[in-house]
């Protein structure tokens, strides 16, 4: 298999993939409008928090945490192989991690109504009327 065949093969997948999940998507929202449902109702389409800051660092801090073991471990035993692994494993223990913050985060936010939209006061009276 040639350069050629291996790029066209990834771009198929990646392209049917992102087909079938927009597909998908639509035909969901479709549902929900037919049966009367708002996406307001659905938990699901609510603004949440993005926490992407304390992932990526986390990410990195963790990474850079590994270099520093592997390092370490390299003066130790004179083995360079173990720089991926460390680097890896402090990676995603890092990630593990931020996924407990993100959701001790969210919880604030969830109690201060933070991530609640209203709708605009001269709009909310024409919603109501409507339902």
């Amino acid at each position: 298999m040639g350069p050629g065949t291996v790029a066209s093969i990834l771009f198929l997948t990646i392209g049917g993939t992102l087909f079938f999940f927009l597909k998908a998507r639509h035909t969901e929202r479709m549902a929900m409008i037919e049966k009367g449902m708002l996406y307001a109702d659905n938990r699901r389409f609510r603004w949440m928090p993005n926490f992407i800051g304390v992932k990526l660092g986390m990410l990195i801090f963790g990474a850079g945490m590994g270099m520093l073991v592997a390092y370490f471990i390299d003066m130790a035993m004179n083995d360079q192989t173990i720089y991926p692994a460390m680097i890896m494993l402090f990676g995603g223990g890092s990630l593990v991690a931020s996924f407990f913050v993100e959701r001790k985060l969210a919880q604030g936010h969830e109690q201060n109504n933070f991530y609640e939209r209203k709708p605009a006061p001269e709009y909310e009276r024409e919603y109501q009327e409507e339902i």
